[in-house]
């Protein structure tokens, strides 16, 4: 196991929210060895924005105080500041709901916004954001624009007709935007969960004074990984996205009790994206230690992609060799390119998945 794959591994397990005694048992001898890289670690959770959980995560599992001093002192740090601003951003979010309930709007709140109210890592310094995403009927779009204007917020003169979320909306001192979305999803995917279904079968809440709502956890399972899967294309370049198995690995361990992984692999398998689902699957169960869905056939298709996506991974320190040999540079991707697809196909064929 070479470095990259050996900090991939060794970041995950201490991520994993169904690491057991053992494993964590052995995550404190490699600590107290001092075989860990801790700059290729670090590297590695910068890069997916999951530095504060895996100081969370280490504390969880009580196995900061063996960490050295300097590394201890860096996660701590970025961990106090990212708190600090999470709890800007939740002053800052019931603000702005408060002032759309004013106007009768009760938005509901998409990816990390409505973690701020119930953070899914049991921290609210766990998760690194950048602003608030909230969606709102589009009957009512213009009236919570109009409102939050009202209170300082602006667009900057953008205008982003079609896009599946308004501008984003920005006022001076707030510690991020606010996007109003028109849908939940971006074409071409927006069909496959829409923003009316979600809204339907969503939860109403009131906290601090404000009312708001947020989807079921089979929808927030699904709007995790068509997000990155699909709009962010991770699937389709061979991308292991840790953020998003971070979050997806957190929701099922903290709210195991109302999942229903029938339901997700359905509308998954009903839009073509049987494929996405699996590997998506597999990367969290090699990686977090996620216990195999029962309701969900593996396939040998998944488990070529996620070995590909290793060997990308494995081979990240060779692309930085050869990036000064542009020529050279370029074969090896371009061969690379070749054995990948070789493989997709040759999955294809075996896999009826």
């Amino acid at each position: 196991m070479n470095l990259n794959t050996a900090s991939y591994d060794f970041l995950c397990r201490i991520l994993s929210p169904f690491t057991g005694p053992a494993s964590v048992f052995r995550l404190r001898q490699q600590i107290a060895s001092g075989f860990v890289a801790w700059a290729s670690v670090i590297g590695i959770a910068n890069c997916h924005l999951v530095t504060p959980t895996l100081w969370v995560r280490l504390r969880e599992k009580n196995l900061d105080q063996i960490v050295e001093p300097d590394v201890r002192d860096y996660l701590q740090g970025l961990y106090a500041l990212n708190l600090k601003r999470n709890q800007g951003l939740k002053r800052q979010a019931v603000e702005v709901i408060g002032t759309l309930n004013k106007k009768n709007i009760h938005p509901l709140l998409i990816k990390g916004a409505s973690q701020l109210f119930q953070p899914i890592h049991g921290d609210m310094g766990s998760r690194i954001m950048t602003d608030l995403d909230m969606w709102v009927p589009a009957d009512q779009i213009s009236a919570a624009v109009d409102a939050l204007t009202e209170i300082g917020y602006s667009d900057g003169g953008k205008c982003l007709k079609t896009y599946h979320h308004l501008a984003p909306l920005f006022r001076e001192g707030a510690f991020g935007a606010i996007e109003l979305h028109r849908e939940v999803l971006p074409e071409p995917i927006a069909h496959v969960l829409n923003a009316s279904l979600i809204c339907k079968k969503s939860k109403h809440r009131t906290v601090e004074g404000v009312r708001y709502c947020t989807p079921t956890l089979n929808h927030a399972i699904l709007l995790c990984m068509l997000h990155s899967q699909v709009k962010d294309r991770f699937h389709d370049e061979w991308v292991i996205g840790l953020r998003s198995l971070n979050d997806m690995t957190a929701m099922v361990a903290h709210r195991r009790a109302d999942m229903d992984w029938r339901e997700i692999a359905s509308r998954m398998i009903r839009h073509d994206l049987g494929p996405v689902l699996r590997a998506f699957l597999w990367h969290a169960h090699r990686l977090f230690k996620l216990p195999w869905p029962t309701s969900v056939r593996p396939s040998f298709r998944a488990i070529v992609h996620h070995e590909l996506c290793m060997s990308a991974i494995r081979w990240q320190i060779m692309e930085r060799l050869t990036i000064k040999v542009d020529c050279y540079s370029r074969f090896i991707h371009r061969c690379f390119g070749r054995f990948q697809r070789f493989f997709r196909y040759a999955a294809d064929q075996l896999s009826p998945g």
